[in-house]
């Protein structure tokens, strides 16, 4: 579940937190992407027990009591109804073999959308640009790149440095004037999210005027809108003035009725992510109040358990606190460094994304120009817990401020993994059922509601193919097509009135 780019408010909004395991891509524990690998589980069979397992879904008397109604007005024509989905590369569609029409997410939005009428594209984020496809494993990206509809049309010169925050959780900056990209929406208002640095640049809607616009090098989360536009599709050209600029985070097309789905998935992401530490890292910016949903599909959780363990290359040096290396990243802060000249005990204290450096608690006692350190995080099921808190500290409240007004599922997606990986995944889902008990959520295990082990719903052709997305796979963490149908069944049945 590592990062896989080069640098590797309306009334009737829904809140729906769905917990599903997925990956940017080869990671520590899981089965190998791609085809080459077999349907043979590599997790140990669980001993016979006579405890009863716990329910596949539940689903608390008073749930959806601000989703249904939102929903019902959708399908009357009388207000929208919007969903935020917060997730990782499964969320984000990866191996399904059209990102924009057969991941489980799409096809969520065009079931809500037939039922109530399109409320607009909703959000979609930078991942969705040819610089960050280009970072997925070279046979998916290809056919992505190659799929009508998947990738954000770009010429110049593009990066998406390491940059994890905003609504995108990161940003697609041009470095050469000049260079555009075009994104298709849909919806009568449009909203631009970028961060407030970097050169000046102009857009133009449906090759209209160019307007500009000038950054104050301010950093905060910032927004261009367009209102008035005529209902139905359009294109937003965004143009670069500069060498660096604009910090890109992503788009959002909205109509004031129908069904909205603001996708936030982005490979790599951990629950970190939204723990609201800081205004970048808020809640509100993914369905909380600044972008307030009726119902929130929360994906992240996998990637906490498959990164709980992982190596960065380093280059330190004696002495110096303050350690280079590929593959930092802000939510290292706190974690566990071993490694050739780091003494013991030693933690991240902080770390920089644009210049990829980790201060440390200790200075190196050693210099090398390339070593691997292992980081450890030392507590990930406590701390998955108090980061999804967070994140649900940035979400709208009812009128007495105690209850969530969005309505909340969590879901947890299958996956292959090793015994340690598996009990890890395993406690979390325990944790995932208590926070979705303690605040009235839903929760769908949809390895529970197959009643079969991983390795049948490989055999089923349900598991990811990397070198092919148009077929099935042995990938264990992303699903093929079908996988990807059978969890959107699951959730949909959860959601919509039966």
């Amino acid at each position: 579940m590592r990062r896989l780019a080069p640098h590797i408010g309306v009334a009737g909004t829904v809140a729906l937190l769905a917990m599903v395991v997925g990956c940017g891509g080869p990671a520590a524990g899981v089965a190998p992407v791609g085809s080459a690998a077999t349907c043979n589980a590599t997790t140990t069979p669980v001993a016979p027990t006579t405890a009863a397992p716990p329910p596949a879904t539940v689903l608390p008397a008073l749930w959806g009591r601000h989703w249904f109604p939102a929903l019902a007005a959708a399908q009357d024509g009388r207000a929208r109804a919007t969903v935020a989905v917060v997730g990782d590369s499964v969320g984000e569609g990866l191996y399904a073999s059209d990102l924009a029409g057969t991941s489980w997410v799409e096809l969520i939005r065009s079931d809500l959308v037939q039922r109530a009428g399109d409320g607009g594209s909703g959000f979609q984020g930078m991942a969705r640009s040819q610089t960050f496809l280009e970072g997925l494993p070279a046979r998916a990206s290809e056919h992505y790149l190659g799929t009508p509809g998947n990738a954000w049309t770009q010429t110049g010169t593009w990066r998406t440095p390491t940059w994890p925050y905003g609504p995108g959780y990161g940003a697609l900056v041009a470095s050469t004037p000049g260079s555009t990209v075009t994104i298709p929406f849909t919806g009568t208002d449009l909203a631009i999210d970028y961060a407030d640095r970097g050169s000046p640049w102009t857009y133009a809607v449906d090759g209209g005027q160019e307007r500009r616009t000038v950054p104050a090098d301010t950093d905060a989360p910032s927004t261009v809108r367009v209102a008035g536009l005529a209902a139905g599709p359009h294109t937003v050209r965004i143009t670069s003035q500069g060498a660096d600029g604009p910090w890109l985070g992503g788009i959002e097309g909205a109509d004031d009725r129908g069904v909205r789905l603001d996708n936030y998935s982005i490979a790599g992401l951990e629950s970190g992510a939204w723990n609201n530490a800081d205004p970048w890292r808020s809640g509100q910016l993914v369905g909380g109040v600044r972008n307030p949903a009726d119902l929130v599909i929360y994906t992240l959780g996998g990637n906490d358990v498959l990164k709980a363990v992982r190596d960065v290359t380093a280059a330190p040096v004696a002495g110096n606190p303050g350690v280079p290396g590929l593959g930092w990243q802000t939510i290292d802060a706190g974690r566990l460094v071993t490694g050739p000249g780091i003494p013991a005990g030693t933690t991240v204290v902080a770390v920089d994304p644009e210049t990829s450096t980790a201060t440390l608690s200790h200075a190196p006692t050693q210099s090398a120009a390339a070593v691997d350190l292992t980081v450890t995080a030392q507590d990930v099921v406590s701390t998955w817990r108090r980061n999804v808190e967070g994140y649900l500290n940035g979400l709208q409240r009812s009128g007495d401020g105690l209850e969530l007004a969005p309505d909340i599922v969590f879901v947890w997606a299958p996956a292959d993994a090793t015994p340690q990986v598996e009990s890890l995944y395993g406690q979390l889902k325990d944790q995932a059922r208590a926070v979705a008990a303690s605040v009235g959520a839903a929760f769908v295990d949809v390895q529970a509601a197959t009643g079969q082990p991983w390795s049948d719903w490989c055999e089923a052709g349900r598991a990811g193919n990397a070198d092919d997305p148009a077929a099935a796979g042995a990938d264990g963490a992303h699903p093929s097509d079908a996988g990807h149908r059978y969890i959107a069944d699951l959730v949909l049945r959860t959601i919509t009135p039966q």
